[in-house]
């Protein structure tokens, strides 16, 4: 079932304070930035008890910068201010400087007592931990509430929906990194993105895309060697993640890349074509798969185009006076593998052809046969 929010954006932006409501669950959470933290500003909910997140970043030893996040928890105070007074000690706090903005998670009925928020906490705590996206600045494991198991179960149940409200707000720190993207099919079910494996002599990888991108998955064999002509990036890459692998050259840890291509080059160890080379245990590749989908999208119309001379020959009569059929039938045929720039995309896309993500046309040749057809130019 899908879950539905109620969005405010208190200062008519996305860059102010965010309030989202979940009425199902009662659960409501505030995106707070650190400057606005002088009054609660029309905001009572985050007077209540609640749980509430510090976000920031920190720069390591290697000179990178990476995403932090404190849990804690706030109980009522004697002023009055719940969740807001905790932020403001933490805003004037030399071991809190790191954070840049707050979300405030509380409930509408401010019904959360010491129990419910020791719990939550600790709760949030091991998902942020085991999501291991963020750097989590906790010094301790928080302590458990010591509710009864009933008291526990209902509270998990609140969890996940939490967590939608959480990288809703723009923290994605309890979402896996190796999580699979979810996707509805053409006959309205959700289901969960495929996994691909590239496997060679003396590497064996799986992979999928993820929300960062494409993900190499730990426990991935990559090849140790690295081709002379590569580009430096792939070395540079080896080299910052060298903590991640083991002597066998087996990944510890899911590694996510920008691109199925760069996941494919820092496995084989030389420049690689990611939408070829990474398939599906069916021996489909991730450009299959992608196509596939595409293709149970679009609407099926009956043309009569089943040759590139013909479509060329429409093409020039429709966009060009009838002129440069031979040129266009040959950019037709030689953009099924090279890259079309942004005038060629736009002149395929109102005549139906499809490409792919890198610009590449890909039906055969540039064009379809009459049982997968293009639209009519008419």
């Amino acid at each position: 079932m899908s879950a539905f929010f109620k969005v405010k954006l208190m200062e008519d932006g996305v860059t102010g304070r965010i309030k989202l409501v979940n009425d199902i669950t009662g659960l409501v959470a505030v995106r707070l930035p650190r400057i606005s933290l002088t009054s609660d500003g029309g905001l009572s909910e985050i007077n209540h008890a609640g749980i509430y997140f510090l976000f920031g970043k920190e720069r390591t030893k290697t000179g990178e910068d990476v995403a932090v996040v404190y849990v804690g928890q706030a109980d009522r105070r004697n002023n009055g201010m719940g969740i807001l007074g905790r932020l403001k000690e933490h805003a004037g706090d030399p071991l809190k400087t790191f954070f840049d903005y707050a979300v405030a998670l509380t409930d509408k009925a401010d019904s959360w007592d010491a129990g419910i928020l020791c719990h939550l906490e600790r709760s949030f705590f091991i998902v942020a931990k085991t999501a291991n996206r963020f750097l989590v600045k906790n010094g301790n494991t928080p302590r458990d509430g010591g509710l009864s198991a009933d008291e526990r179960e209902n509270l998990d149940k609140l969890i996940p929906t939490a967590c939608q409200m959480l990288a809703l707000l723009g923290n994605d720190f309890t979402i896996s990194s190796d999580e699979r993207i979810r996707v509805t099919t053409s006959d309205g079910n959700v289901t969960a993105s495929p996994d691909y494996r590239l496997k060679g002599i003396d590497f064996d990888a799986r992979g999928r895309q993820t929300m960062d991108g494409f993900t190499v998955l730990r426990g991935s064999k990559i090849r140790q060697s690295v081709s002379a002509r590569n580009e430096p990036w792939i070395q540079h890459r080896r080299a910052r993640y060298a903590s991640s692998l083991d002597d066998a050259f087996k990944l510890l840890d899911s590694i996510a890349f920008s691109s199925p291509s760069a996941a494919a080059s820092f496995v084989m160890g030389h420049q690689a074509r990611g939408w070829n080379v990474w398939k599906t245990e069916d021996g489909k590749t991730l450009r299959d798969v992608e196509q596939s989908s595409i293709r149970g999208r679009l609407p099926c119309i009956s043309t009569k185009w089943t040759s590139v001379t013909s479509l060329a020959k429409a093409i020039a009569q429709k966009y060009n006076a009838g002129k440069g059929t031979e040129r266009i039938a040959a950019q037709l045929r030689s953009y099924g593998g090279s890259k079309a720039g942004p005038e060629r995309r736009q002149i395929f896309s109102k005549i139906g052809i499809l490409m792919d993500h890198e610009g590449r046309v890909t039906q055969p040749n540039g064009w379809q046969s009459a049982k997968n057809p293009l639209p009519d130019l008419n």
